[in-house]
This record gives structure tokens, sequence and C-alpha cells, in this order.
């Protein structure tokens, strides 16, 4: 497959998925996206930075919107499925994953999280 191929497939996971708006693609070439394991040291940074590196090690697309700035991921390191591995560099961040798409791509689509208020509602 080709990188244009790559990426178009890619893209029709974004629409699919009805990520519109700035969803980053990373990669994405074909692969089971919850079935192999994987040998993970990606240690704390930028969460950008730590799912870039992800998806470079597993070769699964990682579809996001914007990172808000300053976002740090806590890191993965240790064998462990894609999953598994994305769980634990999302902990604590805005982000959730939002789909795990049974496409031949594979890959992964995150969303944004709202965290609620540590103050509560007042009432």
């Amino acid at each position: 497959m080709t990188i244009l191929q790559s990426r178009c497939r890619a893209i029709g996971l974004a629409l699919t998925l009805g990520l519109g708006g700035p969803a980053l693609v990373t990669a994405a070439p074909t692969r089971d996206a919850g079935a192999a394991l994987y040998d993970f040291a990606i240690p704390p940074q930028p969460l950008g930075d730590a799912l870039s590196l992800f998806a470079r090690q597993t070769g699964l697309a990682v579809l996001h919107p914007p990172i808000p700035p300053g976002e740090l991921s806590p890191g993965v390191r240790g064998r462990r499925t894609a999953r598994e591995a994305l769980d634990r560099l999302l902990a604590g961040t805005t982000l959730e994953i939002a789909a795990t798409p049974r496409q031949p791509a594979g890959g992964f689509a995150l969303r944004s999280v709202r965290r609620a208020s540590p103050q509560g509602s007042g009432r």
C-alpha cells in the first residue's frame, strides 16, 4: 500500500466517524488495532508527541481533535495491546478513545472529554 493510499484510507475513516474539523492523521496501514502486542517505551512528554510516537510504533491511525497547549501524557512502557497503551497515554488528559474502527485501516479515533469542575455544582 502506498503512502497516498494509507492517507486516503485514514481520511475516509475520519469522515466515516464524523470527525469534521481538524483531525490529525498520523499513520494508517492495514492492521487489527486490538489483537497484536507491542513493546512500548514512550516516556512522559507532550501529548501530541506521545501520540505521534505511538502511531509510529504501532503503524496505526490516531485521529484526534486539537490538543490543548501544555497537555502532557504520562507515557507508557511494557508489552501491551495498542488499546491498553493508548488508554495509558491518555490517562489524566482531556482526550479519550471514542472509537476503534472495524475497517481495514485499523486505528483509533479520540474525542475531547469535559472534566467536571472540582468545586461541584454548588447545590
